[in-house]
């Protein structure tokens, strides 16, 4: 139960950030390039500190992709990563529409579905190929202890040089279609998203292991 609640608990910050983020950046300014930035200092900032603070208990997963990419390695049963899959999308949920009433919009919204282009997938697979990337070969070199600091540092990055802004994160896809916000996702996107995501962070994970002594 620690570990689901930690998993419940880590994605419900990072969708409340995210989101949070993106309601008072468009409440405060219009320029769109500080919107972005403020989004991304906080995305990333509220990673660092969900994986120091959580990764001790359950592992710091709060992402689909990761579960299913650790399910593959053999390091989490079938039943743990169902179940982890499961808090991370209904805690990204709870956070999103927590963060909807904290700026008194509608507490579940969404935008106008829009299909996904080539070009959304694309990136999508990238930005989770990278994030896993990320975990993996920290894991594989033995520096555990750094995943904190390069998972913020790829998703600060990824968000300015991918045109989805490094959304990597199947539970935080899903989620996001709740709110009509500057960080909503409509839920046709959001559901060729998965599919890319989990792709991706697959893709990632042999690329980590390919450099494996």
């Amino acid at each position: 139960m620690r570990k689901l609640t930690s998993e419940f608990l880590g994605s419900l910050f990072l969708a409340l950030g995210i989101v949070g983020a993106g309601l008072m950046a468009t409440s405060i300014t219009d320029d769109g390039a500080i919107r972005l930035l403020i989004n991304a200092l906080v995305a990333a900032g509220v990673l660092a500190l969900i994986i120091s603070a959580f990764g001790p208990i359950s592992g710091g997963h709060f992402n689909p992709a990761v579960s299913i990419v650790f399910l593959w390695k053999r390091e989490v049963t079938w039943k743990l990563a169902i179940q982890y899959i499961v808090a991370q999308i209904l805690g990204g949920v709870v956070g999103v529409v927590f963060a909807n009433h904290l700026f008194s919009t509608d507490l579940i919204s969404s935008k106008v579905n829009v299909s996904a282009s080539g070009v959304a997938i694309a990136s999508e697979v990238f930005s989770t190929l990278g994030l896993l990337f990320v975990i993996r070969h920290l894991i594989n070199i033995e520096k555990s202890v750094f995943i904190p600091v390069g998972v913020a540092l790829w998703i600060f990055t990824g968000y300015f040089f991918t045109p989805t802004s490094v959304v990597a994160n199947p539970a935080m896809a899903i989620a996001r279609t709740f709110t009509d916000s500057y960080a909503g996702i409509p839920l046709n996107t959001a559901l060729a998203f998965v599919g890319a995501q989990i792709l991706g962070g697959l893709l990632g994970a042999l690329l980590a292991d390919q450099l494996k002594k």
